[in-house]
């Protein structure tokens, strides 16, 4: 997947660009096994490979947009890495997930189907507390696909315009990179949510130690789910 797979043959007579064509075709198939999708896309392990194109965001000051990331296998020692994205100004880089993998065996609903569906998303770096946590690297089994959920935040003050920056996916043979533009529109949404929402999270399943809650431990978990939950604009219910 190295860019130098991507470097179209150099300009010749017709016999030899064919014969260069016919060489870069196993080249060209590698490359295909990154590609990008939007947000609202839930990308099954079973997903086919598609052309890589550029990823486009657009957004207001102060929303949160995302891109994925997927790749096919085989691939070993996957990871990603984001630059930050430069524009008027400049806007920190995406925060970086690996979609981790709930596996069914029967169908939810009559629009539903098994096998692999993403879900929790695992960070890269911790939202809240800013400790590295283990998303990559990763592996991706021969034949089946990994996501990567790549999330902007325009901060309240940007400056409107189109920002640019890169996203870099890294493996055993080789790199490809990505690039990444944003269009920030000339207007900034609320901090608070403009929907109502409630999603539930019951504290009293969570364990005890040795008969006991966890008592300042408890305190601090709920902390953080509750800041997860205000940033990204919704409401816990408890």
């Amino acid at each position: 997947m190295s860019h130098a797979r991507l470097v179209p043959p150099p300009r010749s007579s017709p016999v030899i660009l064919l014969l260069a064509a016919s060489l870069l075709l196993p080249s060209a198939a590698s490359a295909a096994r990154v590609w990008t999708a939007s947000s609202t896309e839930k990308i099954q392990t079973s997903a086919s490979p598609r052309a890589l194109a550029p990823a486009t965001l657009g957004a207001a000051r102060n929303e949160f947009e995302a891109v994925q990331i997927a790749v096919v296998g085989p691939a070993s020692n996957v990871s990603v890495t984001a630059t930050s994205l430069s524009g008027p100004g400049s806007i920190p880089a995406p925060r970086l997930f690996r979609e981790g993998i709930i596996w069914t065996s029967q169908k939810s609903g009559p629009d539903g189907a098994v096998g692999g569906w993403p879900d929790a998303l695992i960070p890269d770096v911790d939202d809240v507390v800013g400790e590295k946590r283990n998303a990559f690297p990763f592996d991706v089994p021969a034949g089946e696909t990994r996501v990567v959920w790549a999330e902007v935040h325009v901060p309240q003050n940007a400056a409107p315009g189109t920002y640019s920056g890169t996203l870099t996916v890294r493996a055993s043979d080789g790199n490809v990179t990505v690039p990444l533009s944003l269009q920030v529109w000339n207007f900034a949404l609320p901090s608070t949510s403009s929907l109502k929402s409630a999603f539930g999270l019951s504290y009293g399943a969570l364990p005890q130690q040795h008969g006991v809650w966890w008592g300042d431990a408890l305190s601090s978990l709920r902390a953080r789910y509750g800041q997860l939950a205000l940033d990204h604009r919704f409401t816990l219910g408890y």
